[in-house]
């Protein structure tokens, strides 16, 4: 029987923190001093800054995904104050609810929370994840994800992956750390490149596979309450996974994308009025399928900070205007 995508249900995972609620603040401050962690990449306020992008990622997904079944938003069990928590396509899933120990929460760790999604009761059995900062600009459907075989789409970026870990971020880090373990496990040596900021399909007995294979690095990385050099990134394997393992080879297709195309755009936010305001007219004339408006901006130039992000909920308010059935009226 051959496999037909449009009877396949496809879940919609989010993971979401508001890093201004005042429990928050307290437990951050008090586990980055027991921790003794103070790198800005893994404690700074834009890791942790909610702009309401989750608002209008749903609202992305709702006018140009209405094929995908279900929407699961994984929290700390804080809760977004517009969102209808009674929505019967919307579940709201607990971080405790899906960690071993409970010693290992609260955690500021997202690679570690991503490689708990598979977990979530319920989830189909191939998904969607979306960080809260992707959108959608354009309809897509089941087949811009997964093949006509049945195999998945890999969304690939122009960038290779940095094999000098000891000279990047923490986050690249984590990248190059599930390079070194695809590196051991197939000996190839040749670059790879860097995983899209798309939103990503993922197969749970797949990950499943993945996980029996390293169990002590990617189980280890659970306890990381912050993000360390040693965290496995999970798209970086995940992916390359897909393209390597020799019972996957051939399975799936790679897609390599531009970030000024009008499939791609990739926004990086710094501290610069001018340039945000240029790279967001770029999302609007381009009006890509995918778009990820990813906030860098540091601790300085707070007044300069706060406009960018008023620029940006301001212009999310404009490109997706009206609200979705997720939010209150």
């Amino acid at each position: 029987m051959s496999w037909e995508p449009e009877e396949e249900p496809i879940d919609v995972v989010y993971t979401w923190v508001d890093g201004s609620q005042a429990d928050f603040q307290e437990q951050l401050r008090h586990f980055r001093k027991l921790e003794c962690c103070d790198n800005h990449e893994c404690v700074g306020e834009n890791r942790f800054y909610d702009n309401e992008e989750l608002r209008f990622s749903l609202r992305s997904l709702e006018r140009y995904a209405p094929w995908v079944r279900n929407v699961y938003i994984v929290t700390n069990d804080q809760v977004p104050h517009w969102l209808v928590t009674s929505h019967p396509r919307l579940t709201l899933v607990s971080q405790k609810s899906l960690f071993s120990y409970s010693d290992w929460l609260p955690t500021f760790n997202s690679h570690a929370i991503e490689w708990q999604l598979s977990r979530i009761p319920g989830l189909a059995g191939r998904f969607l994840y979306f960080n809260d900062d992707m959108f959608l600009g354009r309809p897509v459907a089941r087949s811009d994800f997964l093949t006509a075989s049945g195999g998945q789409s890999v969304y690939l970026d122009l960038w290779d992956i940095s094999s000098l870990p000891d000279r990047t971020t923490v986050t690249e880090c984590a990248v190059s750390f599930a390079q070194a373990l695809l590196h051991a496990r197939f000996g190839t040596t040749s670059p790879r490149k860097k995983i899209a900021h798309v939103p990503g399909i993922y197969d749970r007995a797949i990950l499943e596979e993945i996980e029996r294979i390293w169990p002590d690095e990617i189980g280890k990385m659970a306890s990381h309450r912050f993000r360390r050099p040693d965290d496995v990134a999970l798209a970086g394997l995940y992916c390359h996974y897909l393209l390597e393992a020799p019972e996957q080879v051939g399975c799936h297709e790679a897609i390599q994308l531009s970030r000024v195309n009008r499939l791609y755009r990739f926004v990086m936010l710094k501290a610069s009025l001018r340039k945000a305001v240029g790279q967001l007219l770029g999302v609007v004339r381009h009006r890509p399928v995918f778009f990820c408006l990813n906030d860098d901006l540091g601790c300085e130039h707070r007044k300069t900070n706060w406009l960018v992000r008023k620029i940006v909920r301001s212009f999310l308010r404009c490109y997706f205007p009206g609200a979705s059935s997720f939010e209150k009226r």
